[in-house]
């Protein structure tokens, strides 16, 4: 209802930009002046912007975009279905300002992801390593099976939870890491909890048949995670995202996880493949 607030406030001849895909999207025409343009886009559904996904890797999505009698193919450097409607939407909305589909489609290459939102720490070889900001079951659930959707090797998931804050979604969190082969609890920002504990609490809602650790060194978590990665290997660092700092008792101290990540990697790829086995 508050979102739907958006289309009263439009101008006449404004732009409103709707996912045809999303009921609840699409529930806000109730609320548009005639006086309103609407412009839709989709995947499953038929719209006025319309993606054909032809292929999706850990590299990016490969699609076709249809609007009217235009047409392009395109490689989206990003990876997920919510970063392709992330796309379309700011292509509709370029569109109305009139820049051609031809001109976009020359563009989009070159996007970058959002930091800590299913952002790759780049690296010359190895396992593939995401950070990404998913500290909800329903978010944790959603970037683990895109990730899953994508490798053909192992998902290997690094995660905690805030401390201080709700305590219920704590095993919810640990059922929406079973989709995982192996995790590594750690802490987020325990504040004044004590991690050991809230760990515990996660692994309550882990199945059974996922392997599970605990290094409550969140920059120990990581290496740990990085370290027991192969070629092929997906690596998921969830939780604060590009967050800057690690929130422990009443302390604000600086972490990193994309940079934390990249040192470990450079790590990893100094030493010998027996040294990572032994390790």
């Amino acid at each position: 209802a508050a979102k739907a607030r958006i289309a009263e406030h439009l101008k006449p001849g404004g732009l409103l930009v709707l996912n045809a895909d999303d009921p609840g999207a699409m529930s806000v025409l109730e609320h548009v002046s005639s006086k309103v343009r609407v412009r839709t886009f989709g995947i499953q559904q038929s719209a006025d912007l319309q993606a054909t996904i032809l292929d999706e890797s850990l590299d990016g999505t490969h699609m076709r975009l249809t609007c009217g009698t235009e047409q392009v193919t395109v490689l989206l450097p990003l990876i997920g279905r919510h970063n392709v409607e992330n796309a379309l939407g700011a292509i509709a909305a370029l569109q109305h300002l009139g820049v051609s589909l031809t001109e976009i489609a020359e563009e989009l290459p070159y996007c970058e992801a959002a930091p800590g939102r299913l952002q790759r720490i780049a690296s010359l070889s190895g396992p593939a390593v995401f950070v990404d900001y998913a500290h909800t079951p329903d978010a944790l659930t959603r970037v683990i099976e895109t990730l899953r959707h994508l490798t053909f090797g192992r998902m290997i998931a690094v995660c905690g939870a805030g401390g201080d804050r709700d305590q219920t979604k704590r095993p919810l969190m640990g059922a929406a890491l079973s989709a995982a082969d192996h995790v590594v609890l750690t802490a987020d920002n325990p504040r004044t909890e004590d991690p050991a504990v809230i760990a515990e609490q996660m692994r309550a809602g882990i199945n059974g048949s996922v392997l599970v650790e605990t290094e409550l060194d969140r920059r120990q978590a990581i290496e740990r995670a990085i370290g027991l990665a192969e070629s092929g290997d997906v690596v998921l660092v969830a939780g604060k995202g590009h967050e800057r700092e690690q929130i422990v008792g009443r302390q604000r101290l600086p972490f990193h996880d994309a940079a934390v990540c990249a040192q470990a990697l450079i790590r990893k790829a100094s030493l010998t493949p027996l040294q990572c086995v032994q390790n």
